[in-house]
């Protein structure tokens, strides 16, 4: 197993990521990374309608399993 120091700062308008202490594209890890984090637009997974919850259930599908993207492409 390698384990790896993640750290995201969100601040207003921008994002940055960091591994490790050293500053990197979050998409360079998101095959690997099993994680859910919510903005307050996000809530709508909860408050909204099936079509947000879809939404919401497809992207973490995608990001446990990154081929999923061309099934859903596909649809």
């Amino acid at each position: 197993m390698i384990e790896r120091d993640l750290r995201v700062d969100i601040k207003a308008n921008t994002r940055q990521t960091f591994v490790n202490h050293k500053r990197e594209s979050l998409a360079r890890y998101a095959a690997q990374l099993h994680a859910v984090w919510f903005t307050a637009d996000e809530l709508e997974v909860v408050r909204g309608g099936p079509e947000a919850r879809r939404s919401f259930i497809d992207r973490g599908a995608i990001s446990l399993h990154p081929t999923y993207a061309q099934t859903l492409g596909k649809l």
